[in-house]
């Protein structure tokens, strides 16, 4: 078994890509994180409470990473269901903000347009879209994204781009790492093609 990636791990791969990294960041309260969990009938994931509580939100100088204000994440709760399906594209829309919110918070229960939003519809790669919660981006369509359902066997963290999974982790923290190497990878490339 791989030993845990810690808060600390974190916050130095940040500090690698530039040594402000973290500066505009604003730590949410404990109130904002209950907050958050009761609106959305959900239970964040440990790791993202703890970098929610001692970081916070906000974005990074380069915009390498963005993470949502508490009030967006559950105003914006519902963007995995039409970032993947295309539901609230215009011209084609499946259904209106709200009415995206309420299937998401009832898990597909509160469903306005079953004909649209079928099982297969709301799948990717065998999770539901209503158990990823979009935390944050990448300001190149790449979305950082909790699994937050009842599955404790399902990966934590997936970062999706243009409605395409392009990599899983088991925790948020692993997750934020590999979004960070990749980073460094490609200034590297960069560097090397000047």
């Amino acid at each position: 078994m791989k030993d845990a990636i810690t808060l600390d791990q974190v916050r130095a791969k940040g500090r690698e890509i530039e040594n402000d990294f973290w500066n505009p960041f604003t730590p949410a309260t404990e109130d904002e994180v209950a907050s958050i969990e009761s609106a959305l009938q959900i239970q964040l994931p440990a790791q993202f409470k703890e970098f929610y509580r001692c970081i916070g939100w906000g974005g990074s100088p380069s915009g390498d990473l963005r993470i949502k204000a508490p009030k967006d994440l559950i105003d914006d709760c519902s963007v995995p269901i039409y970032h993947v399906s295309g539901s609230y594209f215009a011209g084609d829309r499946w259904a209106d903000i709200e009415e995206h919110r309420s299937l998401w918070i009832s898990r597909g229960s509160d469903n306005s347009n079953p004909e649209r939003f079928t099982d297969e519809s709301m799948d990717l790669n065998g999770v539901k879209l209503w158990d990823l919660l979009m935390v944050g981006d990448d300001e190149s369509a790449g979305t950082h994204n909790l699994y937050v359902g009842a599955d404790p066997g399902v990966y934590q963290y997936c970062m999706i781009h243009c409605s395409n999974v392009l990599y899983y982790a088991d925790s948020f923290y692993e997750g934020l790492l590999r979004t960070f190497n990749d980073f460094l990878v490609s200034i590297e490339e960069c560097a090397l093609d000047d």
